[in-house]
């Protein structure tokens, strides 16, 4: 993920340290249920597949 950029030009070392060996990506729209997950189960934040309703999400910016 990190070489070929999908997180960005500069992936800091506090992102690196949370990152797994493995990326488990969907390129359809589809879920992935682990078995071993204590859930709950709402997929609240288990977002992140390549189709383009997950990538083109709007971003709204304000002065802080």
């Amino acid at each position: 993920m990190i070489g070929r950029g999908w997180l960005g030009p500069h992936v800091g070392h506090v992102a690196t340290s949370r990152l797994g060996d493995v990326a488990l990506v969907a390129h359809a729209p589809v879920a992935f249920h682990d078995p071993y997950d204590t859930g709950p189960f709402e997929l609240v934040g288990r977002h992140g597949s390549l189709t383009s309703a997950e990538m083109r999400v709007p971003l709204l910016c304000a002065p802080g």
